[in-house]
């Protein structure tokens, strides 16, 4: 166990900005289990550390999708912050309807064959066919993370 955090220690002291957005990610997921509004500003710290690193590295799906989170971040703050004004109090968590699921995860494949094949295609991006899946399906988590489903 020892050798293991060494290493990780050692790797956090040269890799400084990826090691404080990893802290900020895992804050952010803590705090969202507890639905603390808190989450999104370490959202937000862990996104723009992630474009940052991903843009350097030409992992250009990774860098779309955490790109899209900074955004989705900003607009599930301001979902979390807003009172209705219908009365019916703050946001709470509810099932998300199998019709928006259907739809949600159908643009998600479609999503993921059109991105995959035109960055294999026109860029010089790595890993397209892993890097997408994972894109894709995490746009559509994000948003219905900011709607609490």
């Amino acid at each position: 166990m020892n050798d293991i955090l060494r290493a990780i220690f050692s790797y956090a002291s040269h890799n400084q900005l990826e090691a404080c957005g990893a802290v900020a990610g895992l804050a952010c997921v803590g705090l969202l289990i507890r639905q603390s509004m808190w989450n999104w500003p370490f959202g937000i710290a862990y996104a723009a550390v992630s474009v940052f690193l991903f843009w350097q590295q030409h992992i250009y799906g990774q860098l779309a999708l955490n790109g899209y989170f900074l955004v989705m971040n900003l607009y599930g703050w301001y979902v979390w912050l807003r009172r209705p004004t219908d009365g019916e109090g703050p946001l709470v968590v509810t099932r998300t309807a199998l019709r928006t699921m259907t739809w949600v995860l159908g643009l998600a494949l479609l999503g993921v064959v059109v991105l995959a094949v035109s960055f294999d295609q026109f860029t010089e991006s790595k890993y397209p066919y892993i890097d997408f899946p994972v894109t894709v399906l995490s746009v559509g988590a994000m948003w219905v993370q900011a709607r609490k489903k």
